[in-house]
């Protein structure tokens, strides 16, 4: 074995090692390849999961939206008791920072005193209006003065149904305070408020109105449903004036 055919053999046996390292090798290599393709797959589904959330924040958003679209329900009393929504056919509620207010006028007789007031659209766009606002009474310090305001009445001029009603820009709305007309026992006058506190339907902030309304404690203060200055509400004069 040491002559030629030794030589022989021993190339060989070299050969056939050096062939079988590279294939190795080379296998090896591919199994880093495939293992180098599922983190690349884990990170676009991680990718996929992020987009998704994505689209989970903007519904979530679109369902914030919508929750403050109910703001102002029908049937949901408010603060100061205002109760109503704003008119159909997709018309936004006047927002209160575009009402005005004023008192029309005052009329009694029968025990019974009432005043009616107007809220004007001094938007630039029409805006609807429907139910009961809220009222409080103010004292010259401000301060809310004593008196059970109930929506409604069993009077006429305290009794309209409530109506949708739309609000062209310059355009009024009105509704009826009836209010007691002597002290409360014990009582020999009735404290005056100096404004009123008008929460309109749909809203929940307020705004303030001049007045001289004589606020007297004997009875309960009822508040109509707003209505159209034409229509017979605002004609109605109180019984036994």
């Amino acid at each position: 074995m040491g002559g030629p055919a030794g030589v022989v053999l021993a190339a060989l046996v070299l050969a056939a090692c050096g062939s079988s390292a590279p294939h190795g090798v080379h296998r090896s290599r591919e199994a880093t390849a495939r293992g180098a393709k599922a983190p690349s797959g884990q990170g676009a589904a991680g990718s996929t999961s992020r987009s998704s959330g994505s689209t989970t924040g903007a519904g979530g958003s679109s369902a914030g939206g919508g929750r403050g679209g109910t703001s102002g329900s029908a049937g949901v009393p408010s603060a100061l008791g205002s109760v109503g929504a704003s008119a159909g056919g997709g018309t936004p509620t006047c927002p209160t920072a575009e009402l005005a207010g004023h008192l029309v006028g005052v009329q009694g007789g029968g025990g019974l005193l009432e005043a009616t007031v107007a809220l004007s659209n001094t938007g630039g766009q029409p805006c609807g209006l429907e139910g009961y606002p809220g009222v409080q009474f103010l004292g010259s310090d401000q301060n809310v003065l004593s008196a059970t305001v109930v929506p409604g009445g069993s009077v006429p001029f305290e009794a309209p149904t409530p109506t949708a009603l739309v609000l062209a820009p310059g355009a009024s709305v009105e509704f009826n305070i009836g209010l007691p007309d002597s002290p409360a026992p014990g009582a020999s006058t009735c404290p005056t408020a100096t404004a009123l506190r008008v929460e309109p339907p749909g809203d929940v902030a307020a705004l303030s109105i001049p007045s001289d309304l004589q606020v007297c404690s004997s009875g309960s203060v009822h508040v109509s449903a707003l209505f159209s200055p034409g229509s017979p509400a605002a004609a109605t004069a109180v019984p036994g004036s």
